[in-house]
């Protein structure tokens, strides 16, 4: 409501096509009073009634006259009540209802209502009509939102993605400017428009031409120098430079028997079993693991429990 009307505005569905003045008189309570001499106050309910052929009625005793406009597609009703003579609206008190209106079609929630110049002006939409306008205002709100996208960004998103996402846009956009009213259309506009802009699909990154990538050629600034390895050595012919994979603590194995490095600063190794079994055990002053020489200082207590066969050992000076 505005312009400071604060009376009530209601719907009464009514199914019959003719009421009697008795009938309608019954609809109402005290709808008039004197204010001041020759003045008379319209207050309580007052019943307006729409026929079905689209004309306007009141009671007789009403005080009133009722006018009603209709837009040239009917979907929309404009009531204008004027007071007859030194009659006035009083507008705190005066209580409207609209019968017929529901049973036409009206939407009682879309209604709007305005005090103006003494007069009361009703203005009725149609519920489907209401809800044409509530499509039609969301999918404007839609074209508006996305128009920038549409003008920069084709390029962040896979080529059939985008395709699809622009002509659901350029769609919606197009039924807004023509003033598409079919309320199921303009629902498909939506729905397809969401499933477009939910379907982007973003570029796989290339990879040459990603300034974000690092180049493996080059240091990378965040990343710490490795640790030299604490006995630096020559690498052997044949083999990529770089650091050793031996590593302290594990095994590794030469000639059938299994080493346990015991420390890379001192080279020193453990025998610790072997593969197979040997007649004759030969324990070794020294190995080696990738060109590095190795010092056999200890053979481990279970070192060749399991080998049955020999007969004899020979242990280096280690």
């Amino acid at each position: 409501m505005t312009n400071g009307f604060s009376g009530q505005v209601s719907f009464i569905t009514i199914t019959d096509d003719v009421y009697t003045e008795e009938e309608l008189m019954a609809l109402s309570g005290d709808r008039t009073e004197n204010t001041m001499p020759g003045e008379m106050s319209i207050s309580g309910k007052q019943p307006i009634t729409i026929q079905d052929d689209g004309n306007i009625s009141l009671p007789s005793d009403a005080c009133m006259n009722a006018e009603i406009k209709w837009d040239e597609e009917e979907e929309t009703a404009e009531i204008i009540l004027t007071p007859n003579g030194d009659a006035v609206i009083d507008m705190d008190g005066i209580d409207i209802s609209v019968v017929n209106a529901a049973k036409l079609g009206f939407d009682e929630k879309a209604t709007d209502i305005e005090f103006i110049e003494g007069k009361v002006v009703i203005r009725l939409v149609k519920k489907a009509n209401q809800e044409v306008k509530e499509l039609q205002d969301e999918l404007s709100g839609y074209v508006s939102q996305y128009a920038d996208k549409i003008q920069k960004d084709g390029g962040k998103y896979t080529e059939e993605s985008w395709s699809q996402f622009v002509q659901a846009y350029n769609a919606m956009k197009r039924a807004i400017e023509e003033d598409e009213k079919d309320v199921e259309l303009l629902k498909g506009y939506k729905n397809v428009f969401l499933a477009a802009e939910q379907g982007l699909v973003l570029k796989e990154p290339d990879p040459g031409s990603n300034p974000d990538k690092p180049d493996p050629d080059k240091p990378d600034p965040d990343k710490p120098n490795p640790v030299p390895h604490p006995n630096p050595r020559p690498v052997p012919p044949g083999s990529t430079p770089g650091y050793s994979d031996i590593r302290e603590g594990n095994i590794y194995e030469s000639k059938g028997y299994l080493y346990k490095v015991t420390s890379l600063l001192k080279r020193t190794v453990t025998v610790v079993g072997m593969k197979g079994s040997f007649t004759k055990l030969v324990v070794p002053d020294t190995v080696i693991f990738e060109n590095v020489k190795y010092k056999v200082t200890e053979i481990g207590a279970s070192a060749f429990k399991n080998n049955k066969k020999a007969t004899s050992i020979t242990v280096g000076k280690n």
